[in-house]
């Protein structure tokens, strides 16, 4: 049996742009996960997030990496990207903050002085502070 072909030519389909293709739950996917994963697994290494690399950009991912892009000086988007990785990965795990906040009543020593405690009352109980804090001492 020899099959005739159609009487009419097939209708001329309009192509359309690649990004029109793409479903829409695909653009709202976020970055890709390994890209996340990376990223998590370097706030966690740097003490800026705690939980568990998973892939998934959440609240606590997306505030993590505002910290530590407010405390390195970088634009402050809260985003996974290659570049944070980098930046994040060229950071040495016990890098002291750009900034650091003391608790109420505490200052910082100044570098290379020697640090000589306050002395403070007995009913005034301090908060805790890192190791190398002082209160502050009043002059006359």
């Amino acid at each position: 049996m020899i099959l005739a072909a159609p009487a009419t030519p097939a209708t001329p389909v309009a192509l359309l742009p690649v990004a029109a293709a793409v479903p829409s739950s695909y653009a709202a996917a976020g970055p890709d996960p390994a890209l996340v994963r990376a990223v998590q697994g370097e706030l966690v290494r740097l003490s800026y997030l705690q939980s568990s690399p998973d892939g998934v950009q959440g609240g606590a991912t997306r505030a993590a990496i505002r910290s530590y892009e407010k405390a390195n000086g970088l634009a402050v988007d809260g985003n996974s990207s290659s570049r944070l990785l980098a930046k994040l990965q060229a950071t040495p795990t016990g890098a002291p903050a750009a900034t650091a906040s003391a608790p109420a009543g505490w200052v910082a020593p100044a570098q290379g002085a020697a640090v000589t405690p306050a002395s403070t009352s007995a009913s005034v109980s301090a908060p805790a502070a890192p190791s190398n804090w002082v209160t502050p001492v009043k002059t006359p």
